[in-house]
């Protein structure tokens, strides 16, 4: 069962779709996705989503849930893509090849026929709401496992460096509509269109990894101090990943973090978690003075996210006992942030040499060449993204469709 209230109808139907797209078991990819798609219909579109959910609610929608529903419900309310979710997929399989096989029976040929083109249609369809859903967030510091890149294209790791392709290329579309999106349906060049558009996405996302590539060596240059990720939980003296992220982001102009006022914190790393205060507080512990008496601690729980607290509040995470005094506390550190994005943690000397490089580097890959290579490959990406669109839209209307495929009647 999930462990947060029981999702929107809306927020299943997005997740499954984002599990077919990018694989059942990327949970986090699963919930970066539809945070930036429930975020979108909200702010763009002004409808009620519901929250999205934590991951371990994802999971039961993408392997339990989908795969309690009545097989009759699965294949009449959710696309083929959703089907490949269940674990009886190749049953369903079977069951629409019957399906079909009685309609040819029962009736004639042009029945079967036309089944068969509106399953085209319906592919097609697939492929034009892939194009045209919101960009997700790029970060060229992040470019790992498999993920949604946008424009109707995922990617992953290959043994010779980045690998793109169609999002619904796993789904059996693709051998569907290879077949059928011709001339004159098309035009001819079609296909040398969609090989562009993916050649184009291993470009932007090649000149995104040199730009975090550039940023990460220039970040550790400069601070003499490397990327830690488990500072949450243990005292590390380091830079976050958003450190790199911030810079990048802000070099693309997603995120105008210049006009965003630095800060402090302090956290106190005790024995069952932390705790987060004002640098004030902070400074009390050291100087051995204790806590400050007008502070109120609250009590919550993080799983493993940042947290801030305001004005005199302290924040005492994870079933942390507060501390008594200051020799309670395992050590005590302080953690730069700029606009909620904890970007270093370190001795607070270490945090204030860590917020000029940033500042620094901040202006230096604003209109780097790095920069704009990889928006001058964004720019490519987006027209040719629009080309392919505007000859799906052309497709769409044609009621049949020429050539044979796999699943084409016999």
């Amino acid at each position: 069962m999930p462990r947060s209230p029981k999702p929107t109808e809306l927020v299943i139907k997005e997740t499954l779709r984002l599990a077919a797209l990018l694989g059942r078991d990327r949970y986090t990819d699963i919930q970066r996705g539809l945070e930036q798609k429930l975020e979108f219909l909200r702010e763009e579109e002004g409808v009620i989503t519901g929250k999205t959910p934590d991951t371990r609610t994802i999971k039961w929608i993408v392997k339990d849930y989908i795969n309690e529903l009545p097989v009759e419900v699965v294949m009449a309310e959710f696309s083929a893509s959703i089907w490949s979710l269940r674990d009886d997929y190749q049953e369903l399989k079977k069951i629409q090849r019957q399906q079909y096989s009685t309609t040819f029976e029962a009736g004639t040929r042009p029945d079967l026929e036309t089944q068969h083109f509106r399953d085209v249609k319906e592919a097609i369809k697939v492929w034009s709401a892939l194009i045209e859903q919101p960009e997700p967030s790029f970060n060229a510091a992040d470019i790992g496992g498999a993920k949604y890149l946008g424009f109707g294209l995922t990617w992953g790791k290959a043994h010779d460096g980045i690998a793109v392709k169609l999002a619904f290329e796993n789904e059996g579309l693709l051998t569907l509509l290879s077949k059928h999106l011709i001339s004159p349906v098309v035009d001819a060049d079609f296909w040398q269109s969609v090989d562009c558009l993916k050649e184009n996405g291993v470009k932007y996302l090649t000149a995104g990894r040199q730009l975090g590539e550039a940023i990460l060596a220039a970040s550790k240059a400069e601070t003499g101090l490397d990327v830690v990720l488990s500072w949450q939980r243990e005292p590390e003296v380091g830079l976050t990943e958003e450190f790199v992220g911030t810079i990048s982001r802000n070099a693309l102009g997603l995120q105008k973090g210049l006009q965003y006022a630095y800060s402090e914190l302090a956290i106190a790393y005790l024995k069952k978690g932390i705790m987060v205060t004002q640098v004030s507080e902070g400074l009390r512990l050291m100087q051995g003075k204790g806590l400050d008496p007008t502070f109120k601690a609250t009590h919550i729980s993080t799983a493993g996210a940042w947290v801030i607290p305001q004005g005199n509040q302290r924040l005492v995470c994870d079933g942390a006992i507060e501390p008594e005094n200051e020799s309670t506390a395992r050590a005590l550190l302080f953690v730069l942030q700029l606009h909620g994005y904890a970007i270093a943690v370190g001795p607070l000397d270490r945090i204030k040499t860590c917020c000029e490089v940033h500042q620094h580097l901040m202006r230096r890959y604003a209109n780097s060449p790095e920069a704009k290579a990889v928006l001058i490959a964004q720019s490519n990406l987006k027209e040719k993204s629009e080309t392919i669109s505007g000859q799906l839209k052309k497709a769409s209307l044609y009621l049949q469709y020429p050539g044979i495929c796999p699943f084409c009647p016999d």
